[in-house]
């Protein structure tokens, strides 16, 4: 399974050829660590879509990349790693297993029946700390004997290790 950018999630922006922290993303907003050429301070960009793709959209000068899964490749071909880190503990979200599972079950239901008032419990469920069981992809069949998820078909947040 391919792991994506969660807009609601908090990540490091990562140089691969060094492993230097470039700065960091929380909920969208992108703020550099001032490294240079990244020092622009409170907030340097965000990320936000463009042409149906997110990217970082510098506040000063341009994109600085376009994601590819976890991936932020530059318009000169470096590629950047997003690296997901544990969220503020002080941030509200819908982190009860319960009730994510209701939230989310009636999301599919309003989808399904093409409801139009699905937008901002579908933002709800999407901020979640969770993520889709890696191992059965909360597959209907696979689902409840799954020994990773305990057949709820997610599990929390995936986040780096420090």
């Amino acid at each position: 399974m391919t792991r994506t950018y969660k807009p609601a999630a908090c990540y490091e922006l990562v140089r691969l050829s060094d492993g230097v922290v470039l700065g960091r993303i929380r909920r969208g907003v992108y703020q550099a660590t001032g490294e240079t050429p990244c020092n622009v301070q409170p907030y340097s960009g965000t990320v936000c879509q463009i042409d149906e793709r997110y990217a970082i959209k510098l506040r000063s000068a341009g994109v600085l990349g376009y994601l590819d899964g976890l991936q932020v490749v530059t318009d000169h071909g470096e590629c950047l790693q997003l690296r997901q880190i544990p969220r503020p503990w002080n941030w509200e979200s819908l982190d009860d297993p319960d009730a994510y599972r209701a939230f989310r079950d009636v999301a599919r239901v309003l989808l399904e029946t093409g409801r139009p008032d699905i937008k901002r419990l579908d933002l709800k469920v999407a901020a979640a700390p969770f993520d889709t069981c890696p191992a059965c992809n909360d597959h209907y069949g696979f689902a409840e004997g799954c020994v990773e998820c305990a057949g709820r078909g997610f599990v929390p947040e995936v986040v780096a290790p420090a």
